[in-house]
C-alpha cells in the first residue's frame, strides 16, 4: 500500500468516526431535552417526618393540568396540538443527618399530541419548567414548619454569634513590659495581639446584637400595652351599649351606606361586618326588592341609608351569639327592620381555605372561550389541594374556595395599579376545574345587590360538576 492510499484510508476512517460521534451527541441532546431536572430543598426535619408529610400531601397522585402554558419549557406554538395534559410528581428524600433531609421533586408532564394524520397521534412527555416542583416544595415547607416565627430566628442568630465568640481561641498572654524579657520572632517586637483584637470585635458585635434584641422586645412590650389599652376601651364601649336595643348590625362586609334612600345616590361609606349603627327611621315596604330602607346615624352626627335586608337587629345578633355559647338571650323589643329577605348566608365560606392553598398568582390575558373575559387581563390564582378529597365534598369545597378567592381577588384588584377585568381560579387537583367571574359581578354580589344564586349563574364554572353546591345539588352553574 502506497503512502497516498494509506492517507486516504485513514481519512475515510476519521470521517466515519466523526459522523458516528455526531449522531451519538445528537441523540444524547434529544434525551436531555426530554428530561426534567429535579428541584431540591433542604429541611431541618428527620427522614421519617418528611416522608410522613409527603404522604399527607399525596405527592404521588396523578393530577390534571388545565393548560400547559406557564408550566412547561416550550413555546406556545409547540403546544397547540397537545390535549388533556396531566402530571405526576416523583419525590426522592435523602437523609443528611438525624434532623436534616433533602427533598428532590421532579414533575413528569404528559399530553396527547393530536396529529393531522391519526396514525401519528401519541402521548408525549413535555419537560417541566420547575413551577410545579417549586409550588409543591412551598406546600411541603408550610406543612413541616407552620408556626415559624421571626422572633425565634432573631434569638437563634444571637445564639449563633455567641457560640462563634465562645469558639474563638483564647488571647495570648500580654507581652512583658520588662525590657530584659526575651522577644520572639528574631528580635522583632509585636505592637498588638491579633487574637485579642478579633475577640474584642466579636464581643462588640455580640453586645450590639443583644442591645438590638432588647430594643425590639421593649418596642413589642409598648405595642402590647397600647393594644391592651385599646381593648379595654372597646370593652367599656361594649358594656355601655349592652343595654341599647335600637341598634342595627351590618350582616356582611363592605355593605354600602347611601346618602339617600336610593341606590343611585352617593355612597357615604362601606361598612364592615358586625358594625353597629343607631336606627333613626324605617321607610318603604318590606315587600319591595331588597327590603325597606333603614336610616342610621353615623359618626359626627351624619345620617345614611341602608337596605333592611343587609341589617339585623341588636337582639338578633345577641341571640346568635348566645346560641353559640348555649345561653338563653334576653327577649326585648327592637325597631322593626325588614326580615323578609332570605337570611341564608351566601357569602364565601372559610372552609375552602382549609382544603386548598393558593400556589401562585399572576395577571395575564384570558385565553379561554368565555366571551365575558376572552382576551382581557385577569388575575389568575392557582390552587393546590391540601389533602385528598372526592365526590360531593370536593365539589362543595372547590366552590367555597372559589367564592372566597373571588372576594380576595376583588380587594386585590381594587388596590392594584394594573387593570384587571376578572378573577380566574384554577384548581390543580386530580379532578381539577376552572372558575371565572367578572369584577363587576363580584362587586355586585359582595355588596348584596345580586343574590348568590344569580351570581353563580353568571360565572363560568368548568366543568359544572366540579363546583356543585352541596346544599343545592341540582343547580346548573356553568354559563357560557
Amino acid at each position: 500500500m502506497t503512502a497516498r492510499q494509506h492517507i486516504r484510508t485513514s481519512t475515510r476512517f476519521l470521517a466515519a468516526f466523526l459522523c458516528c460521534a455526531a449522531l451519538m451527541i445528537s441523540a444524547a441532546a434529544k434525551s436531555t431535552v426530554a428530561q426534567t431536572l429535579p428541584v431540591e430543598r433542604s429541611y431541618a426535619h428527620s427522614l421519617e417526618e418528611v416522608q410522613r408529610a409527603l404522604q399527607e400531601l399525596d405527592v404521588d397522585a396523578t393530577s390534571r393540568l388545565p393548560f400547559l402554558d406557564g408550566f412547561v419549557s416550550a413555546s406556545g406554538n409547540a403546544l397547540d396540538r397537545l390535549e388533556n395534559p396531566r402530571y405526576v410528581l416523583r419525590s426522592d428524600v435523602i437523609r443528611v443527618g438525624p434532623t436534616e433531609s433533602i427533598v428532590r421533586i421532579s414533575a413528569k408532564i404528559t399530553a396527547w399530541y393530536q396529529n393531522s394524520d391519526a396514525s401519528h397521534s401519541e402521548y408525549r412527555a413535555i419537560p417541566s419548567n420547575g413551577r410545579l416542583e417549586s409550588d409543591f416544595l412551598d406546600r411541603l415547607s408550610a406543612r413541616l414548619d407552620p408556626a415559624a416565627s421571626a422572633g425565634a430566628e432573631i434569638h437563634a442568630d444571637a445564639a449563633s454569634v455567641a457560640s462563634e465568640s465562645a469558639r474563638e481561641p483564647a488571647p495570648n498572654p500580654a507581652p512583658s513590659s520588662d525590657p530584659r524579657a526575651p522577644i520572639s520572632g528574631g528580635g522583632k517586637a509585636t505592637s498588638a495581639n491579633p487574637a485579642r483584637t478579633k475577640t474584642s470585635h466579636n464581643a462588640a458585635d455580640l453586645n450590639a446584637q443583644i442591645e438590638a434584641i432588647r430594643a425590639q422586645r421593649k418596642a413589642g412590650e409598648a405595642t402590647a400595652r397600647e393594644l391592651n389599652a385599646q381593648i379595654e376601651k372597646l370593652q367599656t364601649a361594649a358594656r355601655e351599649r349592652s343595654n341599647q336595643t335600637d341598634l342595627a348590625v351590618i350582616r356582611r362586609a363592605h355593605t354600602p351606606v347611601f346618602e339617600k334612600a336610593d341606590e343611585t345616590s352617593r355612597i357615604l361609606l362601606h361598612a364592615n361586618s358586625e358594625d353597629e349603627f343607631p336606627v333613626i327611621d324605617v321607610r318603604g315596604s318590606v315587600a319591595s326588592a331588597g327590603g325597606a330602607w333603614v336610616q342610621v346615624r353615623l359618626e359626627n352626627n351624619k345620617q345614611g341609608w341602608v337596605r333592611g335586608g343587609q341589617l339585623e337587629t341588636a337582639a338578633e345578633a345577641k341571640e346568635a351569639a348566645a346560641a353559640m355559647q348555649g345561653q338563653s338571650p334576653d327577649s326585648r323589643s327592637d325597631p322593626v327592620i325588614d326580615q323578609t329577605v332570605d337570611k341564608t348566608d351566601d357569602r364565601a365560606s372559610n372552609t375552602g381555605a382549609v382544603h386548598f392553598t393558593p400556589a401562585s398568582e399572576e395577571i395575564k390575558n384570558f385565553s379561554g372561550d368565555w366571551a365575558a373575559l376572552k382576551g382581557k387581563p385577569v388575575l389568575f390564582v392557582f390552587a393546590q389541594p391540601n389533602g385528598p378529597l372526592s365526590g360531593d365534598a370536593l365539589a362543595h369545597h372547590q366552590l367555597a374556595f372559589a367564592k372566597q378567592t373571588f372576594q380576595a381577588g376583588l380587594n386585590e384588584a381594587t388596590h392594584s395599579q394594573e387593570s384587571v377585568a376578572g378573577v380566574v381560579v384554577v384548581f390543580l387537583g386530580a379532578k381539577g376545574g376552572v372558575a371565572a367571574a367578572t369584577l363587576p359581578d363580584i362587586r355586585r354580589w359582595r355588596d348584596g345587590i345580586i343574590s348568590d344564586k344569580l351570581f353563580l349563574s353568571r360565572c363560568s364554572l368548568d366543568p359544572a360538576t366540579s363546583f356543585r353546591d352541596a346544599t343545592r345539588p341540582s343547580l346548573s352553574l356553568n354559563r357560557r
